[in-house]
C-alpha cells in the first residue's frame, strides 16, 4: 500500500468520488430501514409481535439493514456502473490467513487500549440497546451470531470498503480513501445513538472510527475482501460471546 497523500483526480473527481460514497451510504442505509419495518410489519400482519426483548427484531433488522439495504445497494450500484473492477476479491492464501489474524487483534487491541484510555480520563462509552437487552436475555447474543457472520460482516464491508473505499480510490490516494471511508462508515452507524447528546457520542464514534482505519488499512494490504469480512464477523462474534459470557455472570452471581 503507497503511503503517498498526493492528490490523484481533480478537485471535481475527487468531489463527485465523496459524494458518491455519501450517497450511497445514506441510500443504503434508507432502503434497509424501509426492509427492516416492512419485514416487522409482514411479521405483525400474521399474528407475531416483535419487540425489543426478541431475538429476531435484531435478526430482522440485520437482514433488512445490512443484507438488503447495504448488500443489494452496493451491488446494484456495481452492476449498473459496471464496476466490479473495484473489488478486490479473491480465493484466501496462507498470507491471508495471517493478516486476518493480526486483524482480529488489531482490533482487539485498539478497544482494550481505547477502553484504558478512556477509563483513565472517565469518558464513558454510551449505552446502545442491544447491550442492555443482553443483560437481560444472554441468549440473544449467541442467537445473533449468525446473522453477524452471514449478513452484517459481509454488508457492511462489501459496501464500506468494497464500493465506498474502492470507489473513492478513483480519486484519491489509498491512504485519503481509507481515512473517508471509514468517516462515511462511522457517521453510517449514528443512527445507534440517535437520542444521545453529541458530546456523549463521541467517544463511540471515535472508537468506530479507529476500528473502521483498521479494517479499511487490512482491506488495502491484503487486496481480499474476504479478509476484512472475516476479520470483522470474528470481531462480532467476540463481541457477543463476552458480552454473553458477562450477562451469565452476573445471573449466575
Amino acid at each position: 500500500m503507497s503511503l503517498d497523500t498526493s492528490a490523484t483526480g481533480s478537485l471535481g473527481e475527487r468531489l463527485r468520488a465523496l459524494g458518491t460514497g455519501l450517497l450511497l451510504a445514506v441510500t443504503a442505509f434508507v432502503v434497509g430501514l424501509v426492509a427492516s419495518v416492512l419485514a416487522l410489519g409482514l411479521l405483525q400482519g400474521v399474528g407475531v409481535m416483535a419487540t425489543q426483548d426478541d431475538w429476531f427484531y435484531y435478526a430482522l433488522q440485520t437482514v433488512g439493514l445490512q443484507g438488503v439495504g447495504f448488500g443489494l445497494i452496493s451491488v446494484l450500484f456495481l452492476r449498473l456502473r459496471d464496476r466490479f473492477d473495484i473489488i478486490d476479491v479473491r480465493f484466501p492464501t496462507r498470507g491471508d490467513a495471517k493478516l486476518a489474524v493480526v486483524g482480529v487483534f488489531g482490533l482487539l487491541a485498539v478497544v482494550l487500549v481505547l477502553g484504558a484510555l478512556y477509563t483513565q480520563f472517565d469518558v464513558q462509552l454510551p449505552e446502545t440497546v442491544l447491550p442492555g437487552v443482553i443483560e437481560r436475555q444472554p441468549e440473544i447474543a449467541l442467537y445473533l451470531i449468525p446473522f453477524t457472520i452471514l449478513f452484517v460482516a459481509p454488508g457492511e464491508e462489501l459496501l464500506a470498503r468494497g464500493v465506498i473505499q474502492g470507489r473513492l480510490k478513483d480519486a484519491y490516494p489509498p491512504v485519503v480513501a481509507i481515512v473517508l471511508a471509514s468517516a462515511v462508515f462511522t457517521l453510517g452507524h449514528a443512527g445507534n445513538l440517535v437520542a444521545t447528546p453529541l458530546g456523549r457520542a463521541l467517544p463511540y464514534f471515535g472508537q468506530l472510527f479507529v476500528l473502521s482505519l483498521v479494517l479499511g488499512w487490512l482491506y488495502e494490504r491484503s487486496e481480499n475482501l474476504l479478509v476484512v469480512v472475516f476479520v470483522h464477523a470474528v470481531y462480532n462474534s467476540i463481541t457477543f460471546l463476552s458480552q454473553y459470557a458477562a450477562a451469565t455472570a452476573v445471573t449466575a452471581g
